[in-house]
C-alpha cells in the first residue's frame, strides 16, 4: 500500500512539473532572455518615470505559482517587477512593472506599466506584446506606442 501511496505522489508530482513547463512555452519559443529593459522612444514618457524608462534592467528572478516568468530590478534599494497579473478564467491578465512580485495595486509610486495584448499571445513573455502599453500618471492610465519591453543590449 506504501508503495503505490508513493508511486502515485511521484506520478502526481512529475505531471505538475509538466504542466509548468507546458504552461511556460506552450511548445512556443518566446523572445524573453535573462535580462529585460522597458525602454521609450519619448522623452515625455521617460521623464514621467525617469529611473524605469530607458534605464533599469530587470533579471529572471523566479517563476511564480501558475508557471510564469518573474523579472526583478532593485532600484535605490528597492525591488520592482516585472510579472504577468491574472484574477482568473473571467478574466484577462497582463504583464504589469510594479513593486509587488505577484499582486497589483493601482497607487502612484505602485505601479507604473501595463499592456493589453490585443490578441496577441503574449502571456508567456513581455517582449512579444507588442507595444501595447500604458503608464501611470496623476492617477490615470496614459497610452503611448513608444513604451516596449526589449531584451537588455
Amino acid at each position: 500500500m506504501l508503495r503505490l501511496l508513493v508511486c502515485t505522489v511521484v506520478i502526481l508530482s512529475a505531471s505538475a512539473s509538466s504542466l509548468v513547463l507546458d504552461r511556460q512555452t506552450d511548445g512556443e519559443k518566446d523572445s524573453c532572455g535573462q535580462c529585460l529593459m522597458v525602454k521609450s522612444s519619448s522623452s515625455s514618457v521617460s521623464n514621467v518615470i525617469p529611473w524605469l524608462f530607458n534605464k533599469a534592467k530587470f533579471y529572471l528572478s523566479h517563476t511564480d505559482g501558475e508557471g510564469n516568468r518573474v523579472w526583478q530590478a532593485n532600484v535605490n534599494n528597492k525591488a520592482y517587477f516585472i510579472h504577468y497579473y491574472d484574477e482568473g478564467v473571467f478574466y484577462n491578465g497582463f504583464w504589469v512593472v510594479n513593486d509587488d512580485e505577484d499582486g497589483y495595486v493601482e497607487e502612484t509610486g505602485r505601479v507604473f506599466i501595463y499592456n493589453t495584448n490585443n490578441g496577441l499571445k503574449s502571456d508567456y513573455c513581455p517582449v512579444d506584446s507588442g507595444n501595447n502599453w500604458y503608464y501611470f500618471t496623476k492617477g490615470d492610465w496614459v497610452y503611448d506606442a513608444s513604451i516596449s519591453v526589449e531584451n537588455c543590449p
